[in-house]
């Protein structure tokens, strides 16, 4: 209801017409919700109420149909992404897109996340003999169905690998003082002095699975390098181009060693908790309203899973994940590796299966779920 109104206020409908039908609406709840629970039958008066709230409210509504407000907001981005889309052969008729793309409000890049799943894919594992201890760890603060649905298949592939071993953890103290995802890399730094005789960390955001038991995060090809110490997936198509070497943080694979551990350290200190505050629940439409400032506004942006916002650009050195990039940049990349975007960020919208491990960075929590569970038949 609330993003209703910041939409309609969006499309320039005068605010009586929107204050005045969400006011009614109030009323027509109580009193509904008042007959309700007493069990009766609804007086003379309630009904009375109820018939002028509804008569208003529809008054209202055909102002703003009759004004143009109600087509400016069937044709805004959130609702409609295909209002703003031409395809390739210069239609606009959405019933000629495939309809996948439909559901979708970035469906334009999957086009290419289509056309890239359709190559041939480079298979990046060697498979020695030796095998090494490896830790994989997720951690989150939330609950959900698509958490514990990784959190069983991650669970699962590390017991049946031999010299592995699983940790989640569900309430770190970072968690209530920064970001999550800058929370994570104080977690894995924890985890190498906690887990000093595991030659590896896993991180796995919690949406994301491996999807392939067979495979070994140690047996990745770039390891067979002494020097390389990081392994990070190439971005989704849906996000960055694959020529841009763009790294996504949301599983990556830790050498843990002392550069390892330096790596690690480095990071850290690209937090800058000054540009970084805690929201309430009712700032955050006006955060995405204003989402993308950067450090020199006086407005808070980005806002991220409802509780913080950022004065910067989203994946910009501000970001967990755009300052890995950064130091990848800066000398840092020498000792890094990084994977085509499948192994690690596959997401079954086109592919009939993940090579390594499925991380689903967007989408709604219920196709989050959807997704993993369709690794669960093949593993279990």
């Amino acid at each position: 209801m609330q993003a209703m109104l910041m939409l309609l206020v969006e499309a320039g409908a005068p605010s009586f017409l929107v204050t005045v039908p969400a006011l009614l609406n109030g009323f027509l709840m109580i009193a509904i919700g008042c007959n309700v629970y007493k069990g009766r039958a609804m007086s003379w008066c309630s009904q009375t109420l109820i018939a002028v709230c509804l008569i208003t409210i529809s008054a209202c509504g055909f102002a703003m149909w009759k004004n143009g407000t109600l087509e400016k907001v069937a044709n805004h981005p959130l609702i409609n992404p295909l209002a703003s889309y031409t395809s390739a052969n210069g239609t606009e008729n959405a019933a000629q897109l495939p309809w996948q793309l439909m559901f979708d409000t970035r469906y334009p890049k999957f086009e290419r996340l289509k056309e890239e799943s359709q190559k041939r894919k480079l298979f990046p594992f060697i498979k020695p003999e030796a095998k090494s201890p490896v830790l994989i760890l997720q951690a989150d603060n939330r609950n959900g169905t698509f958490i514990e649905k990784s959190k069983k298949i991650n669970q699962i592939y590390a017991e049946r690998q031999d010299l592995y071993q699983y940790e989640f953890i569900g309430n770190h103290s970072t968690f209530k003082t920064m970001p999550p995802f800058w929370a994570k890399i104080w977690i894995v730094r924890e985890a190498c002095e906690r887990y000093p005789d595991v030659d590896f960390i896993v991180w796995l955001d919690t949406d994301a699975a491996v999807a392939d038991h067979s495979l070994r995060f140690e047996h990745l090809s770039p390891f067979a390098e002494e020097e390389v110490i990081f392994i990070a997936g190439a971005d989704t198509p849906l996000f960055h181009d694959p020529q841009d070497d763009w790294m996504n943080a949301g599983v990556f694979v830790l050498r843990n060693n002392d550069k390892g551990r330096e790596l690690v350290d480095e990071w850290m200190t690209h937090y800058n908790a000054n540009l970084w505050r805690k929201i309430g629940k009712d700032e955050q439409l006006t955060m995405v309203r204003t989402a993308g400032l950067d450090a020199s506004s006086s407005s808070w942006g980005s806002m991220t899973r409802g509780e913080w916002a950022c004065k910067c650009h989203w994946d910009d050195e501000n970001f967990a994940q755009g300052s890995l990039n950064e130091m990848a940049r800066k000398g840092w990349g020498r000792y890094m590796a990084i994977l085509p975007w499948y192994v690690f960020t596959e997401r079954l919208d086109y592919a009939s299966r993940c090579m390594f491990v499925c991380h689903i960075a967007s989408g709604s929590t219920h196709a989050r779920q959807l997704h993993l569970q369709r690794i669960l038949p093949g593993i279990t």
